[in-house]
């Protein structure tokens, strides 16, 4: 038992460094457009994770959940959330903005707390409150340092918040989840890529094949650490899993500022610790909630 919340531990952990790193892969790809890289990395990563159901035998979650079409809607919404997600993100990174993404995904718990209190109807005690009202004076520093809203980290949380809204509704689990929203969106995307090559701006039959392999590996830069999140949450508990998921938007915040040199403003700085602040005072608070809460006895 133990042994195996190790290898769980381990699964969770490289999934989120690999989900941090992620930028210096995409900076490989920097003379693509992002709208074309999202079409790649959604035809690749549903080609892939229809592969990985017929190895598991679970290719069956197509046809159950295309059978209803409340499923259909849910899982259409959801992938249009999630290629607009990947799309901010590209874009950010290929335009040096590595440090807004990061502040986005660091924003991502303080937002699924607000739409759990707004749609969910969850009740929030006062820490949690004050977690959500720092972070929200956390972002009103960059909209003073940029003189607008920061429209990079908001819509990457708003798109992941609702993403995750919705994917606790959900029938399916994780991999058949992401399998069935990318195969729904895969006609957009090859047609996009048709699209782009008949204004003879893709890049498919322009590029040198080191190019085209890096477009097909996007498919498994997405099913690696989906499959180790899979594989580590099914080990480890949900508190756990909250602490780890900082590991990503902290490895993209130390890419953005130390090897790709992004410039770091005072005002910027205050930001980012006002919202570090709510997420420790989140953070300690669901730790603090779990352990006090009652578990049952197991018998031996």
């Amino acid at each position: 038992m133990q042994s195996e919340k190790i290898k769980g531990v381990a699964a969770a952990i490289t999934a989120f460094l690999f989900w941090g790193i992620l930028p210096i892969y995409w900076k490989q790809l920097g003379g693509v457009p992002a709208l074309e890289l999202v079409a790649h990395r959604l035809i690749w990563t549903s080609l892939l994770l229809a592969a990985l159901l017929v190895l598991t035998g679970r290719l069956g979650v197509y046809r159950t959940e295309f059978r209803f079409s409340s499923h259909l809607l849910s899982h259409v919404v959801r992938g249009a959330l999630l290629a607009t997600n990947w799309f901010v993100f590209i874009w950010a990174v290929l335009h040096d903005q590595i440090l807004a993404a990061s502040l986005g995904y660091f924003l991502v718990p303080m937002f699924n707390v607000a739409l759990g209190m707004i749609f969910l109807k969850e009740r929030l005690n006062p820490v949690q409150l004050a977690a959500v009202a720092i972070a929200a004076v956390g972002v009103s520093f960059f909209a003073i340092n940029g003189g607008d809203l920061p429209w990079i980290p908001l819509s990457i949380a708003l798109t992941f918040g609702f993403y995750a809204l919705l994917r606790k509704k959900a029938t399916v689990g994780a991999l058949g989840g992401a399998a069935i929203e990318t195969v729904i969106v895969l006609p957009f995307a090859v047609a996009l890529l048709v699209l782009f090559e008949i204004n003879g701006d893709g890049t498919t039959l322009n590029a040198p094949a080191s190019i085209n392999l890096l477009l097909v590996g996007t498919g498994l830069i997405t099913a690696i650490p989906l499959v180790l999140f899979g594989y580590g949450a099914k080990r480890i508990t949900l508190a756990s899993i909250g602490l780890y998921q900082y590991l990503a938007p902290t490895a993209k915040f130390a890419l953005g500022l130390w090897v790709y040199h992004e410039p770091f403003t005072r005002i910027q700085m205050g930001g980012f610790i006002l919202i570090w602040t709510a997420l420790a005072i989140y953070s300690w608070n669901g730790l603090w909630i779990h352990r006090n809460r009652p578990h049952p006895i197991l018998p031996e």
